[in-house]
């Protein structure tokens, strides 16, 4: 019997996604986040973005900042079948 690693899919780079996969990222485990997006918006701070106080790198950042051995795809639609 041979030893896989699990695998672990984390679906969305919001806050929990992006958390997770920080917590994963040195895991016996192949981790995969996917979103429909290549960067994470702190939505909080969007307002100071819009009234001109903040730069778009303050409130927008890249989700392959997770990179430490999370696998990151770029995903809108995905067919899911049960197995």
């Amino acid at each position: 019997m041979s030893a896989h690693r699990p695998r672990v899919l984390i679906l969305g780079g919001g806050f929990a996604g992006v958390g997770a996969a920080k917590k994963l990222e040195h895991a016996d485990a192949e981790v995969v986040l996917v979103d429909r997006h290549d960067y994470h918006t702190f939505q909080p701070l969007l307002y100071q973005l819009a009234t001109g106080l903040l730069e778009l790198h303050g409130v927008a950042q890249p989700v392959h900042v997770v990179d430490g051995g999370v696998g990151t795809w770029k995903r809108r639609g995905w067919p899911v079948e049960p197995a």
